[in-house]
């Protein structure tokens, strides 16, 4: 049976992939993108919006928030479909909603009382994370986040379990999160950091500015201005690395696939060949177009002004 530590370091090592509904580690293409929309049991949550939306992350593996967990129970590492049945196994009795997989717990309870362990699952309604140690969960968000980690101490949860399918015996505690800080450190609860009229106390206890900032919507800052609550998540950030030379029509690999992820994440559509790692004749369309929108010089070619825009 795998460990509750494979699991923190399988999520951990997804962070910067993809979200579409319904996926639990298949490869992203527009034509599997086209059998979810057209399905009897999912197809009515793609609308065409949505499916905008998903098709940024062509070219990537893509998960839900429970597909993270069966991912990796599962077995499947780089692409469901070409793994399944060799490497990866699909265990109907274990295909659970994000609720469902608490249901099927044997040990869970109320966020407050979490075991500070790698591996735990932390809950809200119809969702579920994957808390990693450090304050930090990882989460498959949505399709305008992808999986990314955020802050425990920061994200509303309100439930944990251990995931019934997971063996935690050889589990290792992590320091607690601690909520409370008496460092000189003030927390003010306001409307907006700029609207200082608005504001409905300072707190030198965390936890109670939380609870106070709750009860009328507002929001928790330091006193220096840096918002604390409710957490400012982290978008998805590329997988690839960054291009340190010209890029342009018949290049190939990650800096080429660098370059597709950030115009697909962008709204410019890849739809035929997505993040392939191929500088062709489609991408070559979508950096023009991404070049004429931002008033650049539109040659197609992938230089410095081309890469800062894109990181824009």
């Amino acid at each position: 049976m795998k460990t509750n530590l494979e699991l923190s370091d399988y999520c951990e090592s997804k962070v910067g992939l993809g979200y579409w509904l319904g996926t639990f580690g298949h490869f992203g293409t527009e034509a599997y993108l086209q059998v979810l929309a057209h399905s009897s049991w999912i197809g009515s949550e793609y609308t065409s919006d949505y499916q905008r939306r998903c098709r940024r992350w062509l070219g990537v593996q893509v998960f839900d928030c429970v597909g993270l967990i069966k991912g990796f129970v599962w077995g499947c590492q780089n692409n469901w479909e070409a793994e399944s049945g060799k490497t990866a196994f699909y265990i109907p009795a274990q295909d659970v909603s994000a609720d469902g997989i608490y249901d099927k717990a044997n040990e869970k309870g109320n966020i407050s009382s979490i075991p500070m362990v790698k591996g735990v699952l932390v809950h809200k309604h119809q969702h579920v994370g994957v808390y990693v140690g450090n304050d930090t969960v990882v989460e498959a968000k949505g399709a305008d986040y992808g999986v990314i980690r955020s802050k425990f101490s920061s994200g509303n949860w309100e439930r944990w379990s251990k995931c019934p399918w997971i063996d935690y015996s050889g589990e290792v505690a992590v320091e607690p999160v601690v909520l409370t800080v008496d460092s000189g450190v003030t927390y003010k609860v306001r409307k907006s950091w700029e609207n200082a009229a608005s504001q409905v106390g300072s707190y030198s206890v965390l936890n109670n500015a939380i609870n106070a900032a709750k009860t009328v919507n507002y929001i928790v800052y330091t006193n220096t201005g840096v918002q604390i609550f409710p957490v400012v998540e982290e978008k998805a950030s590329c997988p690839y690395a960054e291009p340190i030379s010209l890029i342009l029509k018949g290049s190939k690999g990650d800096s080429v696939r660098w370059v597709q992820w950030n115009l697909i994440n962008k709204s410019y559509s890849l739809v035929k060949f997505g993040i392939d790692g191929d500088f062709g004749g489609e991408t070559d369309v979508a950096v023009r177009k991404f070049q004429g929108d931002n008033n650049l010089v539109i040659d197609g070619i992938v230089g410095k002004i081309t890469i800062g825009k894109l990181k824009e």
